[in-house]
């Protein structure tokens, strides 16, 4: 694997963990005017 093949999944990886931090902080708000930003992020 090429360095700038590495670094773009590495890169990937870590917005997707984005993804999932955001999802779990606006589900453990209760707030259920979320659902459509919830469903965005998954």
């Amino acid at each position: 694997m090429t360095k700038d093949k590495f670094e773009y999944i590495e890169n990937w990886l870590f917005r997707a963990n984005e993804d999932i931090a955001v999802i779990a902080s606006l589900v453990n708000s209760g707030a259920e005017y979320y659902t459509s930003s919830i469903c965005f992020h998954a």
